[in-house]
C-alpha cells in the first residue's frame, strides 16, 4: 500500500466554509467602497495600521511616498515621521498637506505634534500624535469630512 495520496483523495467533498468581511463605508460618502491608504516607508507600522483600521471595518491600504498622493480614497493617513524626512522636512510636507483641498479627509500622524486629543485644524484634515482609536472612530463617523462644496467651505471659515 503507497502512503502518497491520489488526486481522488485530495478533492474535497464541499467547499470550505469562509467568513466574509464586511466593510463599512466611512465618513459623507455613505455607499461608496473606495479604499483608505496609508502614506508610510514603514510596512510594520503599516500592517499593524491595517489590521486595527479592519476592526472599525476601514480597508486600509499601505502606499509608499514615491506613488504619490491619491486621486481618490475614502481617507489619506499620512505617518508623517515615517517619510524619512527630516524636521524641517516634515514641515513642509506638513504645508503643503494643508494648502491642499482633496476630496477626502487627510490624517496626518507625528509625534512632533503636542496634542493630546487628536485636532481637526480645518475641515478634511486632522493631526494626531499616533494613530489610535480615536483617529478611526473620527473617521468613521465623518467628523474630518472637507466641505462638499465651496459655499460650505466658506461657511466652516
Amino acid at each position: 500500500m503507497s502512503d502518497f495520496m491520489t488526486d481522488s483523495q485530495l478533492e474535497l467533498t464541499q467547499r470550505p466554509k469562509t467568513h466574509e468581511k464586511h466593510r463599512i463605508a466611512v465618513g459623507r460618502n455613505g455607499g461608496d467602497n473606495r479604499a483608505a491608504f496609508l502614506l508610510t516607508t514603514d510596512l510594520d507600522s503599516g500592517n499593524d495600521a491595517q489590521n486595527r483600521a479592519a476592526v472599525f471595518g476601514i480597508d486600509l491600504q499601505i502606499r509608499f511616498p514615491r506613488e504619490g498622493l491619491p486621486t481618490a480614497a475614502a481617507a489619506l493617513f499620512v505617518a508623517l515621521d515615517e517619510l524619512l524626512l527630516d524636521a524641517h522636512g516634515r514641515q513642509e510636507y506638513l504645508a503643503r498637506l494643508r494648502t491642499l483641498k482633496l476630496p477626502f479627509p487627510i490624517i496626518v500622524l507625528s509625534y512632533d505634534f503636542c496634542l493630546d486629543p487628536p485636532t481637526v485644524v480645518r475641515p478634511g484634515l486632522l493631526l494626531a500624535v499616533r494613530l489610535d482609536d480615536d483617529v478611526f472612530r473620527a473617521l468613521r463617523n465623518g467628523h474630518i469630512d472637507p466641505p462638499a462644496d465651496e459655499d460650505e467651505e466658506q461657511k466652516a471659515a
